[in-house]
């Protein structure tokens, strides 16, 4: 007895479910990967939000009582303030040339 196999049948069917797959887990390593970027940045954001509020409560401070010291702590905190908001401009254009896949 021949056998007979039919040869109109793909092979894709077999493989495309790995191939989903490997979608998916890149799909959602990218979506975690955006997820964690946000939420860096979110933290960032705020911190940085805070550094400006002391920054104005220590001017006002300096505006009412202009000392040596007065200013000493206004500027520590603008030197923090310009620091921290260089520093993370550095590390966004060093991750804007990441491969991500």
């Amino acid at each position: 007895m021949a056998m007979r196999i039919d040869k109109s049948q793909s092979r894709t069917p077999a493989t495309a479910p790995e191939t989903e797959n490997r979608q998916r887990v890149e799909s959602s390593q990218h979506g975690f990967s955006v997820d964690l970027s946000k939420e860096s940045d979110q933290q960032v954001r705020q911190h940085l939000e805070e550094l400006l509020g002391k920054i104005q409560q220590q001017g006002k401070r300096l505006g009412e009582t202009p000392t040596f010291s007065e200013l000493k702590s206004y500027r520590e905190l603008v030197k923090k303030f310009m620091s921290e908001a260089v520093g993370k401009m550095y590390d966004v254009e060093s991750g804007a040339g990441w491969d991500r896949r």
